[in-house]
């Protein structure tokens, strides 16, 4: 679909983001602390990024209670960088969150020849959604949220193409690999 003009998408793109930045200003309590499974991965992402392990305390052996693993692992870069534990969780849902959205919406209309109100209704039910509230409870779904979108996104472009060039096919398989490596237990239990 090159022919179609891109300048329109992205005015709409700007229109899905500026939504949600003010749904979760305005509606979204991020006073809340973090949930109890949230509160765990966040002291192993802490642990980690302090170079000690994936540890539940320091100095014990390691543990394999992370079930978001590579959520964990970003998270403990970015507090490795200097941002807290918060911001480093928050951040990467809330970034997650804005990139699902804009993903269904492209996805909608470039893959899926959607028109421009029904690919900004899907992108717009996502954005004011329940991912939000899952970034304020300090939960890593917002993230396996992009990844998966990604992977499936992905997919459908494979699906369309009859030439799939390798760069297609090895994003789709990385895409998968890092859908997998955030959530290792739902991926398993999809056997």
């Amino acid at each position: 679909m090159p022919s179609k003009k891109i300048l329109p998408d992205l005015l709409i793109s700007i229109l899905l983001v500026a939504p949600t930045l003010y749904y979760a200003s305005r509606y979204v309590d991020f006073s809340i602390p973090p949930f109890e499974d949230a509160a765990m991965l966040m002291r192993y992402a802490q642990n980690l990024a302090g170079g000690h392990g994936i540890v539940w305390n320091i100095g014990e052996h390691p543990v394999d209670g992370a079930t978001d693993f590579l959520f964990m692992a970003v998270s403990a870069a970015f507090i490795k960088l200097g941002l807290t534990v918060g911001q480093s969780v928050r951040g990467i849902g809330f970034a997650s969150h804005i990139l699902t959205v804009l993903i269904v919406y492209w996805t909608n209309r470039r893959i899926n020849n959607s028109n421009i109100p029904f690919s900004f209704l899907s992108g717009l039910y996502l954005a004011v959604g329940t991912g939000l509230s899952y970034v304020s409870a300090y939960f890593g779904t917002p993230f396996f949220a992009l990844a998966a979108a990604s992977t499936w996104a992905l997919g459908l472009l494979l699906i369309q193409r009859e030439d799939q060039p390798f760069w297609l096919s090895l994003a789709f398989a990385l895409s998968g690999l890092v859908t997998g490596l955030i959530r290792p237990e739902e991926s398993s239990s999809c056997r």
